[in-house]
C-alpha cells in the first residue's frame, strides 16, 4: 500500500484525492486496512479552514475534499465505521454550500476546459444536470421536504441505513425525488436548504440555557468550536422574510421531522 502523503505538503483538495487512488492500490479484499488512512484523512479535514467570508474562494475545494472522502468511505464498504464521521462531514458540505453560494454557483457554472457557462434559472431550462439550486422556499416546496424526507425515513428504517445518498439516480433515489414530486437535483436543493435551517435550529435548541452551555462544555474541542460557530448565527438568517414566515407556520411538523431522521441516522454531539 502506498505511504500516505503527509497533509501539509499538499493542499487539502489534493490530499482527498489521494484517498481513491489508496482503494484501488490496495486492491480487493483490502478494506479494512484502508480504515486507519481513512481516519487519517479526516483527521486532514477537521484541519481545514471553515469556508466563509474571503475564504469562500476555496469553497468549492473543500466540498470536493470532503465529498471525496465521503465517497472512499462508502467505496471502501466502511460507514458504518465512520457513523459520526460522515455525518459531520454532510453537514460540513451543506454549511459550506449555504455560507458560499455564489462561490458555488460559480465553480458549477465554470467548463472543465476553464469556460464560463452561463449561470441556469432555478426554474429549470438550460440548467446543468449536476447543479442543485437553492430554491425560494414556500409552502408547497416545504410540503415536498416533508414527502422526501418522510421517504427517506422509510428506505432508512427498510434497509437499516443511516441515510439515503441522494447522490445518483438509484432505485432509492429514484423513490425518493418522485415522493417529493421533484427531480432529483432539485430535491436536494430543497433538502440542503431546509436542512440548514433545521440544524442550525436544533443547535440553539440543544444549547440554550444553564443545560445547555453545561452540555456544551463537555463537548469535545472541535466539536465545541463549531457549536460554538453556529450559536453565533441567527437560524433563520438566510431566509427572507417570506421564507421565514413559511418556514415557521411549519415548523411544529418539520422539526419533530428533522428529529425522527437525525434520530434514525445516529447523530451524536
Amino acid at each position: 500500500m502506498p505511504a500516505f502523503v503527509p497533509f501539509r505538503l499538499i493542499s487539502p483538495a489534493a490530499s482527498l484525492l489521494l484517498v481513491p487512488l489508496l482503494l484501488v492500490a490496495c486492491g480487493d479484499g483490502a478494506q479494512p486496512q484502508l480504515a486507519e488512512p481513512l481516519r487519517q484523512a479526516y483527521r486532514m479535514l477537521e484541519e481545514m479552514p471553515r469556508a466563509e467570508g474571503d475564504g469562500c474562494a476555496a469553497a468549492p475545494a473543500m466540498v470536493q475534499a470532503l465529498d471525496g472522502w465521503l465517497q472512499a468511505v462508502e467505496e471502501a464498504g466502511l460507514s458504518s465505521q465512520f457513523t459520526t464521521e460522515t455525518t459531520e462531514v454532510r453537514q460540513r458540505m451543506d454549511a459550506i454550500r449555504g455560507r458560499c453560494a455564489d462561490a458555488m454557483a460559480s465553480a458549477q457554472a465554470t467548463s472543465a476546459d476553464g469556460k464560463r457557462r452561463p449561470r441556469a434559472s432555478a426554474q429549470g431550462g438550460g440548467r446543468a444536470s449536476n447543479e442543485d439550486p437553492r430554491p425560494t422556499l414556500t409552502p408547497d416546496l416545504l410540503d415536498a421536504y416533508i414527502r422526501g424526507v418522510e421517504e427517506e425515513i422509510v428506505l432508512m428504517r427498510a434497509t437499516g441505513s443511516h441515510f439515503i445518498s441522494l447522490s445518483m439516480y438509484s432505485e432509492e433515489d429514484r423513490r425518493v425525488a418522485e415522493k417529493a414530486g421533484l427531480e432529483l437535483p432539485e430535491y436536494r436543493g430543497l433538502r440542503r436548504a431546509v436542512d440548514e435551517v433545521l440544524y442550525a435550529h436544533l443547535m440553539h435548541e440543544r444549547y440554550a440555557g444553564a443545560d445547555g452551555q453545561a452540555r456544551l462544555a463537555r463537548l469535545e474541542p472541535h466539536k465545541r468550536e463549531h457549536a460554538i460557530d453556529m450559536l453565533a448565527s441567527e437560524p433563520f438568517a438566510p431566509l427572507s422574510p417570506a421564507e421565514r414566515d413559511a418556514v415557521q407556520a411549519r415548523l411544529d411538523t418539520l422539526r419533530p421531522l428533522y428529529d425522527r431522521y437525525m434520530e434514525i441516522a445516529a447523530i451524536a454531539d
